[in-house]
């Protein structure tokens, strides 16, 4: 793939095409920040990587426009090869796994906190405890 320069984008895309249709879903873009990651990404694998990173993207995109890449890095030092933990995950703690997760819940249902705990399956009191506890960890540190 660091061979194929510009092709790369052009495959990109047609994953991403092909993808949509094999999840079922609408017609799917990247980004031009997240093309450019792939684009900036010194890629040691070959093309079925591609075709990995593109189909997890487009499994998670919550929008037609795919903003995020994830599962790729472009430092060795950023790297965990030997962990189980996919994409986004990987190399974080289990406190900063669920604080991300919590986040992109809240962000999902705009800051409603009764339909993020009952998604995340806590209780809404549950959850504003998590939030609480970040906010003074964030203070604190």
């Amino acid at each position: 793939l660091r061979a194929r320069g510009d092709d790369l984008l052009l495959l990109a895309d047609h994953f991403v095409r092909q993808a949509a249709v094999e999840l079922g879903m609408p017609a799917l873009t990247a980004s031009p920040a997240a093309l450019n990651k792939l684009k900036n990404f010194h890629w040691p694998g070959n093309v079925r990587q591609l075709r990995n990173v593109i189909h997890r993207a487009c499994v998670v995109a919550d929008s037609p426009i795919i903003h995020q890449i994830e599962g790729i890095r472009n430092s060795p030092a950023e790297t965990c090869d030997d962990s189980p933990v996919p994409g986004e995950f990987n190399c974080l703690s289990l406190k900063e796994i669920e604080r991300r997760v919590i986040l992109a819940r809240l962000d999902r249902f705009k800051g409603n906190k009764t339909e993020a705990a009952a998604e995340l399956g806590v209780t809404a009191r549950t959850l504003r405890n998590k939030i609480a506890e970040y906010r003074r960890l964030r203070r604190a540190g």
